[in-house]
């Protein structure tokens, strides 16, 4: 099948943490495996502070030619959903079950794991060759075209080529010695660390592309000869219920694989306001917005944490969302009027 004839998704992974059926079954799963909640399942980074209605309406508004977007979720279904009924978007916007993508597999669920989640996506049923994937708190800032993600039939990917630092030979002596001398325990999903590993399955051998925080295209095909090829790798990486410093990057791994087979275009021209509410200060924060505002370089933005950060935080950056972004329902309401959202 032709890449370049084939129509485009998008995949967001979301949780809503402050769902109880939700955060019992979480209790319950920590409960069993007897340890204490690690901080990859924090509330901050479960719980939903709207910003995967200001993802879903920056792909509607920006990236029209975008087909369907799917939100995969855990027995869970977002409140988006009920407004989008009975308009023009009704059907292209659909949810999936974690029980679809992990089909033949359930007894790995229930799953709080990125990580596992990234590996499985391409098994969406429908899901086109060409999708992009999402984290539920990134939204795009302008319009983006198609070929800012696939060109020629490939995957336009960000990143810089970088030597090996955790698995390189001197990489595994210091982690050694690290141990020994300070009784360390690495134990911390480090995602440099899990890009690495899946630069050396995939065949990398001296250096990999590190990549940049942002929304990553996907080529279906690769990932699945790959897997199919390798069947083990794809059962060990998704058996982790909570992320693992075992656990490659899934998104990583599908880059290196459409690397080695000639199947990528590197363009760094897009960047991504990276912004953490919980660990900046408001001047920090407003300096990165200045900046995303006045360059149109920046074209994806990631607001890390929102509900962890202050009041103040909080107001900054929602007035900003809204600024760039707006909301459902007024994008809604302009495209049943014919009016253009005053945004833009």
């Amino acid at each position: 099948m032709s890449a370049e004839l084939t129509p485009v998704d998008a995949v967001i992974t979301w949780v809503d943490g402050a769902d109880p059926k939700h955060a019992q079954k979480l209790s319950e799963c920590l409960r069993q495996q007897g340890i204490e909640r690690p901080s990859t399942v924090s509330k901050s980074r479960l719980n939903d502070s709207g910003e995967l209605a200001f993802c879903v309406t920056s792909i509607l508004r920006f990236a029209p030619w975008i087909r369907t977007i799917f939100i995969v979720s855990d027995e869970q279904k977002p409140s988006l959903i009920a407004t989008l009924a009975d308009t023009a978007y009704q059907e292209r916007v659909k949810v999936v079950d974690h029980k679809e993508i992990f089909r033949g597999h359930l007894s790995v669920l229930p799953v709080f794991n990125i990580r596992s989640l990234t590996t499985a996506l391409w098994r969406i049923e429908g899901l086109s060759d060409r999708f992009i994937f999402f984290n539920d708190d990134f939204f795009l800032l302008r319009p983006v075209q198609e070929d800012d993600f696939f060109r020629e039939g490939k995957m336009v990917v960000r990143g810089r080529y970088t030597w090996f630092k955790h698995l390189s030979p001197l990489g595994r002596i210091l982690t050694k010695l690290k141990a020994m001398l300070f009784k360390h325990k690495s134990g911390r999903a480090s995602h440099l660390l899990g890009q690495e590993m899946a630069a050396k399955l995939a065949g990398m051998k001296h250096r990999y592309l590190r990549l940049d925080h942002n929304p990553h295209p996907f080529l279906k095909h690769t990932v699945a000869d790959f897997y199919t090829a390798h069947p083990d790798f794809f059962k060990e990486n998704i058996h982790y219920r909570f992320r693992s410093e075992k656990q490659f990057v899934g998104e990583a791994l599908a880059t290196y694989v459409a690397i080695l087979g000639a199947e990528v275009i590197l363009d760094n021209t897009l960047k991504t306001a990276q912004i953490k509410a919980a660990d900046r200060s408001v001047l920090h924060i407003k300096q990165q917005i200045e900046v995303a505002d006045r360059s149109e370089r920046y074209a994806f933005a990631c607001v890390q944490g929102l509900d962890a950060g202050t009041e103040e935080i909080q107001a900054l950056l929602k007035e900003w969302m809204h600024r760039r972004v707006g909301t459902l329902e007024h994008f809604l309401s302009s495209f049943n009027s014919g009016r253009r959202p005053e945004h833009e």
